[in-house]
């Protein structure tokens, strides 16, 4: 892939100055490379079984934000390419393990749905999203990328992907009532719950305290500054 030549599709046109929008995510060069790398792992695509699919994918993902011109997230671009995002693109692995532990298991799913799926375990870590900022317009770019479909239909100054799903852990209301349901679908399956949580987050900290000490023996609450 990183001996190929960069060629003009979809990530080109709608995220790189190429494009009418003049979008800033990526400079032409490295937009262009990733399409060709895109392209070509599809071309690939029925000659490789899944693991190696989804590794190579998420090989270029991780290696596209590491020269995306963003300040932290994708809701916005920077104006001017900053020195990370004029580094050329070029496929990293993810990492080069060659012992695979063949006995885990992963999921997509709602995380109610998940956790009826799974048997018994000895620990559950919930990490959720803590804010009003949705995961699907804060990645956007990198949701196209993966799914590289010219038929998603993209809009606005930034190029977010309509009818992206919203998740009701950034609402206010429906945050503490997700969070209680998994407490209780959790009871009878594994022996600790831990959650990572912003103390200024959606879900106020009394609120947390209060169903956790009601779902839980005991509970134990550390503090760090990041």
């Amino acid at each position: 892939m990183n001996e190929l030549e960069g060629i003009s599709g979809i990530v080109a046109n709608y995220y790189s100055p190429l494009g009418e929008d003049n979008r800033k995510y990526f400079t032409i060069e490295n937009a262009q490379l990733i399409d060709n790398a895109r392209i070509y792992l599809e071309d690939k695509k029925n000659e490789l079984d899944n693991n190696d699919y989804y590794f190579i994918l998420a090989s270029i993902l991780i290696s596209s934000d590491k020269i995306a011109n963003i300040p932290s997230v994708y809701g916005s671009y920077l104006k001017e390419f900053k020195k990370s995002s004029l580094k050329k693109f070029k496929v990293i692995p993810i990492h080069k393990r060659e012992i695979q532990q063949n006995e885990n298991e992963t999921y997509n799913l709602e995380c109610l749905d998940c956790i009826d799926e799974i048997s018994s375990i000895d620990i559950a870590y919930l990490d959720p999203p803590y804010n009003q900022r949705q995961y699907g317009k804060n990645y956007h770019v990198l949701n196209y990328i993966a799914k590289y479909n010219s038929n998603l239909e993209i809009y606005g100054k930034t190029g977010l992907i309509k009818n992206t799903i919203h998740s009701d852990w950034c609402k206010k209301k429906e945050a503490p009532i997700i969070l209680e349901k998994i407490l209780d679908k959790l009871k009878n399956k594994t022996k600790y719950v831990l959650l990572s949580y912003n103390n200024e987050g959606t879900i106020e900290f009394d609120k947390i305290r209060e169903l956790m000490e009601e779902k839980c023996e005991e509970v134990i609450l550390v503090e760090t500054v990041a």
